[in-house]
Order: C-alpha cells, then sequence, then structure tokens
C-alpha cells in the first residue's frame, strides 16, 4: 500500500512542485536544445512527461509511475 498525502498540506504541495519543476525543466531543455520556437511548448511537455512516467521511481520503491497508475 502507498501512502496519500492530503492536498492541502505543505509536503504535498512541495512534491507537487518539484515534479512540475522537473517537467517544465525537462520541457524547456527540449526546446532549447531542438531549437523549436515556444510554439511547440504543449508538445514538449508530452514528450517530456513520456519518459518521465516510464523510468524507475526510487519514491515509490523503484516501480514506474505508468505501473503504479495502470
Amino acid at each position: 500500500s502507498h501512502r496519500l498525502l492530503c492536498p492541502d498540506t505543505s509536503q504535498h504541495n512541495g512534491m507537487a512542485e518539484l515534479k512540475h519543476l522537473h517537467i517544465v525543466e525537462t520541457d524547456l531543455a527540449l526546446l532549447a536544445h531542438s531549437v523549436l520556437p515556444l510554439r511547440f511548448w504543449d508538445e514538449a511537455v508530452l514528450t517530456a512527461c513520456y519518459p518521465i512516467n516510464h523510468m524507475p521511481n526510487r519514491t515509490i520503491h523503484n516501480e514506474t509511475p505508468i505501473t503504479r497508475l495502470l
């Protein structure tokens, strides 16, 4: 079983902020490396989220987020 945190707690907000920052930084790196304009932001976010969701995460005992979701 896994722990759920209440959405109004500072711990939950901090984790959400870190995940959001990770996605945004990965997105910006993809756009910068590909030399694409910002109008491709949404596609870059989807591209950034795919490997993030398919890589093992030690927070969830080296499972992938996508397998935890399914």
